[in-house]
């Protein structure tokens, strides 16, 4: 009976702990709930949710944001990084984490940009056994001497889900995007690493001194380092692992135009696709130094220049189910020569559906394919099927709901905009595409559509049939009164 009646005691003091936290509103011309979000975190209570209305937060007090180690949620009402932004104003980062705040501090929906620190991460600075959950946020336009848009720096762990790091740079010399470091173990899940840029190594990220974060389902794309790994340069006993991962377009100028591995590094890559990487010692992975990356069940294809895979200095690899073909510097070469035919190891065109377009799923015939390839299954990161439209299922279009799609993003050469139209609308469609400043790009439709789903395309061509230029772009779907906006993403 005393068992019972404490458990009944517990259990009513935590529902009363849950009935107590509080939502604040803040307004980005300081009319809301408190002036400003540093105000609203520093008068909240664990628990407590701070939800940020649309439009742009600047200033003090908006910047350079401190949890001061509560579990706080602090998240935009749309749940959209579209339409609410941290501008850092080129002085000052996003976020700071460095009071040991965990899993239950989070941040969600908000587009974190302009950002600047001179010691790191521009975007969000994370140190010292902290924990915090970064979720469907957008860091984008950030520089910092390193880790353009996160520096994630001594046992640093947090989980960053459904995030897009692009446009991000240094004024030193590693991280564009990411710099992992000092026994840090994040993890990253379907998110956007894309044309980030470093002065010196690891264009879209750099691990080093014994960091150990996982990619898990996240695409790497168009990043460039001035002297290697492009895509990621691994470093110093730093041991990553990357799990259905896209490296596509990175470059590096001395080599590992997609992975670097340097002094003792042991890279995991499993289930990968690298194609279309390039530099000049190993166009998808380059290893060095006592390094041994281990791939299983990976293509590295179409290198634009360079090996596949190049060893040197000590280094070595175990390869398992992997294609390896169309790599300018050779494919199986090297360290590698001895393993072609062995451990489910081919050497022949992975049949991809249109790398061109950024489509790399398999064609039918594919011998990575998993019923052309029973030994070892599904070799890369996507299945098998060509269709133009990867439009996700199921769709919610019950009546009411206002919904657009873009397929493929990225995309180099078009995408196809899907957009639904509630059955009960009698009002005009307009769906157009905006630049990051919020100029008008371009007006794909402008007319009244019947109730159902739609398609258009949009080949990255502004009003008057320019190309624009490579990057992010918003496409707006309006019907009466409501609107909804989503990101895109150009590449060349």
């Amino acid at each position: 009976m005393l068992q019972r009646s404490i458990s009944t005691l517990g259990l009513a003091l935590a529902l009363a702990g849950a009935a107590s936290a509080a939502t604040y509103v803040i307004l980005p011309d300081g009319t809301g709930d408190y002036a400003t979000i540093q105000a609203a975190i520093d008068a909240a209570a664990p628990g407590d949710v701070i939800e940020l209305a649309d439009g742009i937060f600047s200033g003090p007090g908006n910047r350079d944001l401190d949890f001061g180690g509560k579990a706080l949620t602090v998240r935009s009402q749309s749940l959209d990084p579209n339409t609410c932004m941290i501008d850092g104003g080129g002085v000052a980062r996003g976020f700071h984490f460095h009071s040991g705040e965990g899993a239950d501090a989070l941040v969600e929906g908000i587009l974190i940009t302009n950002g600047y620190a001179a010691t790191g991460g521009g975007g969000i600075y994370c140190e010292v056994y902290t924990s915090p959950t970064i979720r469907n946020c957008a860091l984008i336009g950030n520089r910092a001497s390193g880790g353009g848009a996160m520096w994630l720096y001594n046992h640093c762990d947090p989980q960053v889900i459904d995030c897009t790091f692009s446009g991000n740079t240094i004024t030193g010399q590693n991280g564009g995007g990411l710099l992992i470091g000092l026994s840090s173990a994040p993890s990253f899940e379907n998110c956007l690493i894309f044309s980030n840029a470093s002065t010196a190594f690891g264009g879209g990220a750099l691990c080093y001194t014994g960091s150990s974060p996982e990619f898990t389902g996240c695409s790497f794309i168009d990043n460039t380092a001035s002297v290697t790994g492009g895509g990621v340069y691994c470093g110093w006993d730093s041991d990553p692992t990357f799990t259905s991962c896209i490296f596509q377009g990175n470059t590096a100028s001395l080599g590992g135009g997609a992975v670097r591995c340097y002094e003792d590094s042991d890279v995991v890559l499993v289930s990968c696709t690298l194609v279309g990487n390039g530099g000049a010692y190993g166009g998808g992975v380059y290893c060095t130094d006592g390094s041994h990356p281990v791939l299983e069940n990976t293509i590295i294809a179409f290198s634009t220049e360079g090996e596949g895979l190049c060893c040197g200095g000590g280094a070595a690899a175990t390869l398992t189910c992997c294609d390896i073909y169309g790599n300018p510097g050779g494919d199986w070469v090297g360290c590698i020569a001895m393993l072609l035919g062995v451990d489910g190891n081919i050497g022949d065109d992975p049949m991809l559906c249109n790398p061109d377009d950024r489509n790399l799923n398999l064609q039918e015939d594919s011998p990575c394919a998993p019923d052309n390839n029973p030994g070892c299954g599904l070799v890369g990161a996507l299945p098998v099927g060509c269709e133009p439209m990867d439009v996700p299922h199921p769709w919610d279009i019950r009546d009411g709901a206002l919904i657009v799609y873009a397929s493929p993003n990225p995309f180099s050469q078009r995408t196809h905009l899907t957009y639904h139209v509630p059955s009960e609308s009698h009002a005009g469609v307009t769906l157009s595409v905006y630049d990051p400043s919020g100029r008008l790009v371009r007006t794909l439709v402008q007319q009244h559509m019947p109730a159902g789903t739609h398609t258009v395309a949009w080949d990255g061509t502004d009003r008057w049939g320019n190309a624009v230029q490579a990057g992010i772009y918003f496409y707006q779907l309006s019907l009466g009164k409501r609107t909804t906006t989503r990101r895109v993403v150009y590449v060349r």
